[in-house]
């Protein structure tokens, strides 16, 4: 019987080349190698083209390998071909999630109220709510707070009450046990060791109301303003010295890096849809110059890189959805949530393989593992 390390494969032969029958040792062909070619036939009338096998029964040295057993070998390519689908499947299944799989999701409710944004810190999540009135992403009615639900609980403690501080919170990073929160006209720092200490307030130039999202790049922290489009960049070490506008994208909303790649979600703070409204790529922050990544229009709001993956997620409030751009070629498909129909999907952020996202309207957060729905694309 011919096992795996008695099978040799061989590069399929080029048209008019004469490719070697055997490329082993002599010695390894008195051992009863066999070698094996796999080449692709012609297709036939009304029928597909198919992997077929030559044999090379004859090595180098004309001596045949010995008790060759055409039944066993031609078991043993079924089951290649068997391994091969299997591999198949499993690479086709990469790209923002497992098709095959049920998307698992857990819903998070307990005391959110317009929850724009969501950040980890280690496994606790922090949920931002507005706690206002009504929906509204500039009021000033200073009823905002922060959550935080440890692990895989679903009941939330308070970690930052509401203050008269806090209106609107929106992007939320964590960095050196500081929470740095997105309000209006304002970024707010809060010491997470020691939050009954006054946070400091760092306010943006007037006029700079949509304060939007956050992110870092090593000690740099970038904040997005959506009225103006309008990219901030500050030195966390320095930040009354250091705040200046970097670039400028239409709309700017959320926003993500891949090492010093930044992506931009484009939103119109009109509600008016332009072919401004994409997804935008600034391929090195030294020299911010942003170019669209797509020109896929839509109202976006959330950014979140899966690294291991290549894969960027984004949010979009037309039609509730949640997607992914694969980076290697931006291909783009959806993500099925498993049923779950989000009514206003804002910032998310993915972790280990589970997105965190905020649906604001309906005051929940919904927690997946994504499924990928690719009768959904672009």
């Amino acid at each position: 019987m011919y096992s795996f390390h008695r099978i040799l494969f061989l590069p399929r032969r080029r048209r008019g080349k004469a490719g070697p029958v055997c490329r082993t040792e002599t010695a390894d062909c008195r051992k009863g190698f066999v070698c094996v070619r796999f080449r692709r036939k012609p297709s036939v009338a009304g029928g597909e083209g198919r992997a077929d096998a030559e044999f090379a029964y004859i090595c180098e040295t004309g001596i045949a390998p010995e008790s060759f057993n055409q039944t066993v070998f031609n078991k043993f390519l079924e089951t290649m071909k068997k391994t091969l689908l299997v591999m198949t499947a499993a690479v086709l299944a990469m790209a923002c999630g497992d098709k095959n799989r049920t998307a698992e999701v857990v819903v998070l409710t307990d005391g959110i109220s317009y929850p724009e944004s969501v950040a980890l810190n280690d496994t606790v999540l922090y949920v931002a709510n507005f706690g206002s009135s009504r929906l509204d992403p500039l009021n000033d009615e200073g009823k905002g707070y922060i959550l935080a639900f440890a692990g895989a609980d679903t009941v939330s403690r308070m970690l930052v009450p509401p203050s008269g501080i806090l209106s609107a919170p929106k992007g939320m990073q964590v960095k050196n046990d500081n929470l740095y929160v997105a309000d209006v006209n304002k970024l707010v720092i809060y010491d997470l060791e020691n939050l009954d200490v006054a946070p400091g307030i760092i306010n943006l130039p007037q006029g700079e109301n949509y304060v939007n999202d956050l992110a870092f790049n090593g000690d740099d922290l970038y904040i997005t303003v959506t009225n103006s489009g309008n990219i901030y960049m500050m030195d966390v070490e320095d930040p009354d010295d250091s705040l200046k506008v970097v670039a400028n994208v239409p709309g700017a909303n959320g926003i993500a890096f891949k090492g010093n790649t930044a992506y931009v979600a484009s939103y119109p703070p009109d509600g008016n849809t332009s072919a401004d409204n994409v997804i935008y790529v600034i391929e090195d922050v030294a020299n911010p110059i942003p170019v669209k990544l797509s020109d896929r229009q839509g109202h976006y709001d959330g950014l979140a890189v899966a690294e291991d993956d290549n894969l960027l997620y984004f949010t979009n409030w037309v039609d509730g959805e949640v997607g992914c751009i694969d980076l290697s070629n931006n291909e783009v498909s959806m993500v099925d949530l498993g049923g779950v129909k989000l009514g206003g999907p804002a910032r998310l952020i993915e972790a280990d393989g589970v997105l965190y996202i905020p649906d604001l309207p309906n005051n929940r957060v919904v927690k997946v593992r994504p499924h990928v729905d690719r009768n959904r694309n672009r």
